[in-house]
């Protein structure tokens, strides 16, 4: 057997089946179908924990700015 007819019968179909997954795997990953894809929903989370860590980190630092105040006032007799 040689190397044409080797790829032909043995390596051919092994790359075929294994560019079927490959496209399946992009499909399920980057494809909306219906409902929404992997990475849509990787995307929608990313979001709300940016928007999350913001609202916290307001709040935050609203708190601490009081606190600081408080305890300048504190100590200062005011």
């Amino acid at each position: 057997m040689n190397h044409e007819e080797y790829y032909e019968k043995i390596c051919k179909p092994a790359f075929d089946e294994i560019l079927l997954e490959i496209r399946d795997l992009k499909k399920r990953l980057f494809i909306d179908n219906g409902m929404d894809s992997v990475q849509s929903r990787l995307n929608k989370h990313d979001r709300v924990i940016k928007i999350w860590c913001w609202v916290i980190g307001v709040i935050g630092a609203t708190v601490l700015s009081g606190l600081a105040n408080q305890i300048v006032e504190h100590f200062t007799g005011q």
